[in-house]
């Protein structure tokens, strides 16, 4: 009902409004043409719950703290700023920002395509492989975003979208932070917008003095993973705090290996500490476990051979034995039988004995990593 109706002007006529794309607790997103370019555009109005429109005068009113109202459109203009910053293919880009209306705009490239939210409720599955690769590609991008000391703070799966072409762009950098190294990453407790996305944030962004890092958005990350390949939202780090703890990820999936599920787990350490470092040792780890599984793969298929191999030899040894019985029947002192089947077994056992060992050391080594991850 406060939307904008279709075919307002904004900026003296060089924006005008075509339709409602979306809505959320801060905003509206319209669909709108920039005349000067003749191209579409996301358009973002500032309009947090609460407000009402002036419907005379088009202004956005705050009903209530209009300081908080005013401190909050500073913050949706800094995030356009932070945007316009960027010029990186998964990021979506900010062309414009203006104030109009008592309110903020800011003009962003129109996307076509669903965001990984969209396609979870539409009931795509998503596989290992798919969100392994969500990982790397979105953890390179947030590498720019940490590389220009910024942190994204509200990453889920309604802030990916996947374009039609299958690029992946982030957006609503609303909850963005500066990394101010003399602050040392604190935020104030007073902040409107500082929590996240209950699921997704880490419990150090809803502590007054939490320091927020890079690791605040692998946390991020990693839940909104576990919420593709398990089709649930992790708990909120409230809760966990409180002591419910997190079904692991294999609990809900049986069909993810113990690797991934290690990995997601460890990404979702309630400590900042014992997480990865840095989006890009979390992408690497992913695709290690990518690379253990496989070779997990292999080695259950070689073992699975050499016992056919076993088997086999001992039915054809065992459907040959009265053959050999009567050969020596017939045979004379002076000419010995030759029988070399017990070296031939002795070489397969070794043999197998030699990739059981290599097994044992192995498994034994992934044991205590996933024992160093989970505890």
């Amino acid at each position: 009902m406060d939307a904008l109706p279709v075919g307002t002007h904004l900026q003296d006529g060089a924006f005008v409004i075509e339709r409602l794309l979306a809505s959320s607790n801060f905003s509206f997103t319209y669909l709108a043409r920039e005349e000067t370019l003749r191209r579409a555009v996301a358009l973002k109005e500032f309009f947090p719950l609460g407000c009402r429109r002036d419907v005379a005068a088009k202004g956005v009113l705050p009903q209530r703290l209009p300081a908080a109202f005013e401190a909050a459109r500073e913050k949706f203009l800094e995030e356009a700023r932070v945007l316009a910053g960027f010029h990186h293919p998964g990021i979506v880009a900010v062309h414009n920002f203006f104030q109009e209306n008592n309110t903020a705009y800011m003009a962003m490239d129109f996307l076509s395509g669903q965001t990984l939210g969209q396609l979870l409720a539409a009931g795509h599955a998503f596989s290992e492989d798919e969100a392994i690769e969500i990982a790397s590609r979105v953890g390179a991008t947030l590498e720019i975003v940490h590389g220009s000391n910024f942190l994204h703070c509200d990453l889920t799966p309604d802030n990916i979208f996947r374009c039609d072409d299958g690029q992946l762009v982030l957006l609503d950098f609303g909850l963005s932070t500066r990394l101010e190294t003399t602050h040392y990453g604190t935020r104030d407790l007073n902040s409107a917008l500082r929590f996240g996305t209950p699921g997704y944030a880490p419990i150090e962004q809803y502590a007054a003095e939490g320091v927020l890092s890079e690791a605040t958005d692998i946390y991020a990350l990693a839940a909104t993973l576990y919420h593709l390949l398990t089709g649930q939202a992790p708990l909120s780090a409230t809760d966990r705090a409180y002591g419910i703890a997190l079904p692991a990820p294999r609990e809900l999936n049986p069909r993810l290996s113990v690797f991934l599920d290690a990995a997601l787990l460890r990404g979702l350490q309630m400590l900042p500490s014992a997480r990865p470092a840095s989006a890009r040792e979390f992408a690497d780890h992913l695709q290690n476990c990518k690379g253990f599984e496989s070779a997990r793969a292999q080695l259950i298929a070689v073992f699975r051979a050499r016992a056919q191999q076993l088997q086999s030899g001992q039915n054809q040894t065992s459907k040959s034995t009265p053959n050999n019985a009567m050969q020596t029947r017939t045979t004379t002192p002076t000419q010995p039988v030759q029988d070399d089947s017990g070296c031939v077994q002795f070489a397969f056992v070794a043999y197998l004995m030699l990739w059981l060992f290599c097994g044992v050391i192995w498994m034994a080594w992934l044991i205590v990593q996933f024992l160093y991850v989970r505890w």
